[in-house]
């Protein structure tokens, strides 16, 4: 939960709860995949109704999946998927639309910078191994293959978390003091990110020929500050208030209509950059990071 975005799955779940006349019961396995694993064991003890994960792994929630089906009780995999067809409903994220639009924005940073595709990128990712970590990669990996001289010259991980970026960050920039862009796998990151680049000295406004391109993912409040402030170049915005209005209105149809739980649904993403981050598209989009705490 001291990550931004679960925050705002959070928050949009207690909203929608609150609406709906329901009673959610929250547990936090702070990252813990076998404390998740007994949390939502307990939850099936308990008698649940519905059961929602955000999977710390994947995986290591398929026999969760299977004990609550056995119970009857709907299983919902949010923002991460879990690969078992005893999931009623994945409720998941654009994962490889941010890798993609983060790869072809750095693609045409590059091109404004050197006339042509080229250039040195540092590749900041989530815990190793995950869903959303693999399948936001791709779009940088597509994108030197296309173009040989794009070199990622650092893939490190930063845990999701600010001090994590921040940290792996600082020694990058003490290797590599001509880095080009970084793309970072979260918004959270991406903070960390800059915060390693101030303090080293190099943070620049966009536009200026020193800077270092900075994206990130999700839409978080951090992040849209600093696009605000010029100093990030753009976010993938995944609107996390949006899943809990979608979850109770499939409950909703559910309970009132026996309209079964869809497979699977992805949240809608949008591109967010200075030049739109103040527009009322950009509020009508979802432009979660202004409503949070509200």
């Amino acid at each position: 939960m001291n990550i931004s975005y679960y925050q705002g799955v959070k928050q949009g779940l207690e909203d929608e709860a609150e609406k709906a006349g329901a009673c959610l019961v929250v547990t936090n396995a702070q990252l813990d995949a076998a404390q998740q694993l007994t949390d939502a064991q307990n939850l099936i003890a308990q008698g649940v109704d519905y059961l929602a994960i955000t999977a710390v792994d994947g995986k290591a929630m398929i026999p969760i999946a299977a004990e609550a089906n056995a119970a009857g009780i709907p299983v919902v995999a949010v923002c991460d998927l879990i690969p078992s067809d005893k999931i009623d409903l994945n409720l998941g994220m654009a994962h490889q639309e941010v890798g993609q639009v983060q790869a072809d924005e750095i693609a045409e940073f590059l091109k404004a910078k050197y006339g042509e595709v080229r250039g040195k990128v540092v590749d900041v990712q989530g815990v190793p191994g995950t869903d959303a970590t693999e399948r936001r990669a791709t779009g940088l990996k597509e994108l030197v293959e296309k173009y040989p001289g794009v070199e990622v010259v650092s893939t490190v991980s930063g845990e999701w978390t600010q001090e994590g970026a921040n940290k792996v960050m600082t020694d990058v920039l003490q290797a590599h003091p001509d880095i080009d862009a970084v793309r970072a796998a979260s918004d959270d990151m991406s903070a960390g990110v800059l915060r390693a680049i101030e303090l080293a000295g190099r943070l620049k406004p966009v536009g200026d020929p020193e800077h270092i391109w900075v994206g990130g993912g999700n839409g978080d409040p951090v992040a849209v500050d600093n696009i605000r402030k010029g100093y990030q170049d753009m976010t993938v915005v995944i609107n996390p208030l949006g899943m809990g209005e979608y979850l109770f209105a499939q409950i909703k149809a559910l309970r009132e209509d026996g309209t079964p739980l869809p497979t699977s649904y992805e949240q809608p993403s949008f591109t967010l950059t200075p030049e739109n981050i103040d527009t009322p598209e950009a509020t009508e989009k979802g432009l979660w990071a202004d409503r949070i705490g509200k």
